[in-house]
């Protein structure tokens, strides 16, 4: 019984630590843990670039998979 709780803490501090990111990177959308936001560039990318430019201004970070 303790294993799971144990797994599950070592899982959220982990998951809490990697949604820091780094502080000097520019604000941008939220992505998933391993892909970023690449599943949000598949469509249209000239929509999803333009609509990042309007709620963020000119200088939004976008992070293509882990990094």
């Amino acid at each position: 019984m303790i294993e799971p709780l144990v797994l599950l803490l070592v899982f959220l501090i982990v998951w809490s630590y990697s949604r820091k990111g780094d502080k000097n990177f520019p604000p941008g959308p939220t992505g998933l843990n391993i892909l970023g936001n690449l599943p949000m560039l598949w469509n249209r990318i000239d929509k999803t670039l333009r609509h990042l430019y309007k709620t963020g201004g000119p200088i939004v970070g976008v992070r293509l998979g882990n990094y």
